[in-house]
């Protein structure tokens, strides 16, 4: 995936061609199968795409995109006149209302299984999340101060839970999306069709994290980490309920404080009860 053009004034949905809306992505919704259109306002501001072999410019990207990349959208974007949208022709630096040749005007998302056995997802556009909730600074001249625009649709909502189920990451609480009638195990999620190898496979097996010595560094402070166990980060200002976040399987051998003076950023350690815990 690379980022290929952009357009900052008119936005567009999200498009799922029926070629790519059987993938188990978009279970759960009126996409599945059929395909159709998702959202408002989705797609803009910059967007990524496959590079495709035939375009000289993405040539060497396409050559070196791993396998099995899948498209899981497609939007093209409709030619327009008015200069709302550009097309790079280089580096970054020249831009066309025109796509480079042999590239086409689509955008993408798309996901693949990583020889390491992660699920790595791109969507291919930064206004994603516009569909997940109301968001601030809709146009170029909005502010803060002004009322949130409010972009959330149901079908991108369930999508992005269906997501993260998939990697294995399940809502305590989940609300107005439909979950899985049995959830995959920790660490057993399932792989999504892969165009190259065709169907499925299972994931690696759970095993104990490597031993490993390295430094951590947050905000500038370093932490020396070795063996397993799960690093927190504490998260709070002055007099507020901390809030621990797992970010490793890790454990700090030595550390120095770490205390950052606006974040209140402090860190903490808790062994693990067995080799294969992770964090929840």
């Amino acid at each position: 995936m690379l980022f290929v053009g952009g357009a900052d004034q008119r936005f567009f949905p999200i498009q799922v061609p029926p070629d790519v809306a059987g993938h188990r992505l978009w279970r759960h919704t009126s996409i599945d199968g059929v395909g159709g259109t998702v959202g408002s306002d989705l797609v803009g501001w910059e967007w990524d795409a496959i590079p495709q072999a035939s375009s000289p410019l993405y040539a060497d990207a396409a050559a070196a995109q791993p396998d099995g990349v899948e498209r899981v959208t497609d939007t093209p974007m409709p030619p327009e006149a008015d200069g709302n949208m550009y097309f790079v022709q280089d580096d970054g630096r020249i831009g066309s209302l025109l796509p480079p040749p042999g590239q086409g005007p689509s955008v993408h998302s798309t996901i693949y299984r990583a020889p390491s056995g992660a699920l790595v997802f791109a969507a291919g556009t930064m206004q994603w999340s516009w569909g997940l909730g109301p968001h601030y600074d809709h146009q170029h001249d909005s502010n803060y101060m002004q009322p949130r625009t409010d972009s959330t649709d149901a079908t991108l909502g369930q999508v992005t839970h269906n997501l993260l189920a998939d990697m294995g990451i399940h809502a305590a609480t989940p609300t107005g999306v439909i979950v899985d009638s049995a959830p995959p195990a920790s660490g057993s999620s399932p792989l999504p069709a892969n165009s190259s190898g065709g169907g499925t496979a299972a994931p690696p097996a759970e095993t104990a994290p490597p031993s490993y010595r390295s430094p951590a560094i947050f905000f500038g402070h370093t932490a020396v980490v070795s063996g397993t166990g799960v690093l927190h980060l504490r998260l709070g200002a002055p007099g507020e309920t901390d809030v621990a976040v797992a970010v490793g399987i890790l454990e700090l051998e030595t550390v120095q404080p770490i205390v950052h003076p606006r974040s209140h950023l402090r860190a903490s350690t808790a062994r693990s009860a067995s080799p294969s815990r992770r964090p929840r």
